[in-house]
């Protein structure tokens, strides 16, 4: 049975061609996983319970042939879904993973190849795979990191560099980043996959990465502490621009283009009114309250209104966001390398860290 090292794994999932398979049970891979890899078990969250308590309670022997019992009236359906993976895949090859490479993976590897399937062990696991990744975040490459006041289009910019060598943050967390950043019906991944994800997406990288500045938490996931400490420390580009543009970003990406996608206004505001909910006790209870009647005033119609969504938009910018920023810049000194508009940013960026040539 062929095998393969945690890295010669995460290198080969960085390349097209393989079928991913980790044959946890769900509430394992939803705990953490690596990214690309499809969930397939070999035994359901419920199979689980049951064998680990025939391990405790009766040893090794007793619940391999439980485990072979409960699979057994499964085994065609769940043999044709490993099969159909590793055949549709380009190089017909099956890269197999369970938590620390033992019997499971090592079960379905062998049924592959007794089919003539190529499948692949990974040796130590999903917990080896992790474990290289955790090393990776503890010294990734040097960072420069994109600052500048909420809405002023960082986001936007990461995404729009023509480089491999950047760092979306918020789509890695699947979160926007701020109180009201939630994707509407999209669920966060958990901490561990957020990580995973965050050091492959730097795996085998060399030279510096953009990346845009986020304060520890995004959402409900956090930024590794050894990532972190070097986005506090690493080189700054400001990206400026006025209130009234920065206003005019956030009602576009939050109320305008949600609502030309189909998301009702109801729905539009309740998410709203939760973000102001959310960091009452950090606006305080007068202004939390004029931001609703105002939130309100702007919702409360047949049509979005730009102008009055603008009044609340404005207001919450200046009298919160625009503050916490000035305070967190304050307190975390970093050297400012360039400082201007959109596009006086994206152009220092593109000459000066040669990423026209990546």
């Amino acid at each position: 049975m062929e095998t393969v090292s945690a890295k010669q794994s995460l290198s080969i999932s960085l390349q097209p061609g393989s079928a991913l398979i980790d044959v946890r049970a769900e509430s394992e891979f939803a705990q953490g996983h690596i990214p690309h890899f499809l969930n397939l078990p070999l035994l359901n969250d419920t199979e689980r319970h049951q064998v680990g308590l025939a391990y405790k309670t009766f040893g090794q022997e007793r619940a391999i042939k439980l485990g072979h019992g409960l699979v057994n009236p499964q085994a065609n359906e769940r043999i044709e879904g490993w099969k159909n993976e590793i055949c549709i895949s380009s190089h017909k090859r099956g890269l197999i993973t369970c938590w620390r490479g033992g019997l499971r993976s090592k079960l379905v590897t062998l049924e592959m190849t007794k089919l003539g399937l190529a499948a692949i062990q990974v040796e130590g696991g999903y917990k080896a795979m992790r474990r290289e990744l955790l090393l990776t975040l503890e010294g990734p490459p040097s960072l420069y990191v994109l600052s500048g006041m909420t809405g002023s289009g960082k986001t936007q910019m990461i995404r729009a560099l023509p480089t491999t060598n950047k760092i979306d943050l918020e789509a890695l967390a699947e979160h926007r980043g701020s109180s009201f950043g939630q994707l509407l019906a999209v669920k966060q991944p958990s901490t561990a996959t957020f990580e995973n994800r965050l050091a492959l997406s730097i795996w085998e990288k060399t030279g510096p990465l953009v990346v845009e500045d986020e304060s520890r938490g995004i959402g409900r996931v956090t930024i590794p502490t050894g990532f972190l400490k070097q986005l506090r420390t690493a080189p700054l580009i400001i990206l400026d621009m006025p209130v009234e543009q920065r206003a005019k970003h956030i009602y576009e990406e939050y109320i305008a283009t949600p609502y030309a996608a189909g998301v009702p206004l109801p729905t539009l505001q309740l998410e709203a009114v939760k973000g102001l909910q959310c960091i009452r006790k950090r606006l305080g209870g007068s202004l939390t309250d004029l931001l609703l009647s105002k939130t309100h005033a702007a919702f409360d119609r047949d049509n979005i209104d730009l102008e009055l969504h603008m009044i609340w938009i404005s207001l919450l910018l200046v009298e919160y966001y625009d503050k916490l920023y000035l305070h967190s810049t304050a307190y975390w000194e970093r050297p400012v390398l360039h400082q201007g508009d959109y596009d006086a940013c994206y152009q220092w960026i593109l000459h000066h860290l040669n990423l026209l040539s990546r």
